[in-house]
């Protein structure tokens, strides 16, 4: 991967925070999750053994069971435009971002050990004036290889609001627990679970591994199928002592939103 790749990626990831979170208000909808999750796989690929970007699980908006390999920093972005057209072209700006897009941003970072398994934390942003909520997620070390089981909290303040900004609702309680199980097949992960508030309808994804690099998706997230494609642009250069990796994403929310999402880690 050259230089270019990375400063794509910072690109993109600052303006998405401008945009906010628009479109999909009302009663306990919880617009400002609907995009990517802010959680491992939401937008990009992870290996059971918690390798981002590697051959592996990958969703949206719902959670996959993998966490990150312990010492990650994965930084994500991700941009959605609701005039059909790939994002940030296309959007109308107000002072107060984009009216008919949303973004979300996340800063991850993971601890623990193979005895104890991996705790990924993230702080997840949901608009331009800084409004963030932090999300914790554990995948639970188990002995049968044949499945893994991933445990979380989306929203642990419970602050990031159920209904969208005016609508009746918004300022009730938002912390999501959620309990989900991932099983690969060969190529292919099946992701399932349930939890409370935002997933409390339940939720899976099926994710297809298509070579080394490409990832196929589809999911159900408790509201609407989304569709996406992922691809690994490779090792890029060394910050901070770490060699980085970069990744791409896109597909459709609802069968008609596009999104476009670039995350990096370290």
């Amino acid at each position: 991967m050259r230089l270019w790749c990375v400063i794509l990626g910072w690109v993109l990831l600052l303006p998405s925070l401008a945009f906010g979170q628009e479109g999909f208000g009302g009663y306990r909808t919880y617009p400002g999750f609907r995009s990517s999750s802010g959680l491992p796989g939401g937008g990009f690929t992870v290996s059971r053994s918690g390798m981002p970007f590697a051959p592996g699980a990958m969703a949206l908006s719902s959670p996959i069971a993998y966490g990150l390999r312990p010492g990650t920093i994965l930084l994500h972005a991700s941009l959605l435009n609701f005039r059909n057209t790939i994002p940030p072209f296309g959007s109308t700006f107000t002072t107060r971002g984009a009216s008919d897009a949303n973004g979300t941003g996340a800063v991850m970072v993971a601890f623990g050990d193979e005895d104890w398994g991996s705790l990924t934390y993230s702080i997840m942003f949901l608009s331009a004036v800084g409004d963030n909520v932090g999300n914790v997620h554990y995948q639970i070390p188990l002995k049968n290889q044949n499945w893994a089981l991933g445990v979380g909290i989306q929203d642990v303040s419970g602050t990031g609001g159920t209904s969208g900004d005016n609508n009746p609702g918004n300022d009730e309680i938002s912390r999501s627990v959620y309990g989900v199980v991932s099983i690969p097949l060969n190529q292919t992960t099946l992701s399932f679970g349930t939890g409370t508030l935002r997933f409390r309808r339940g939720f899976a994804s099926v994710s297809h591994q298509v070579n080394d690099r490409m990832n196929v998706m589809t999911e159900y997230d408790s509201y609407n199928i989304n569709l996406g494609i992922g691809y690994s642009l490779g090792k890029g250069p060394r910050f901070l002592g770490r060699t980085s990796a970069a990744y791409v994403s896109g597909g459709s929310v609802r069968g008609k939103y596009p999104f476009l999402g670039f995350s990096i880690a370290f």
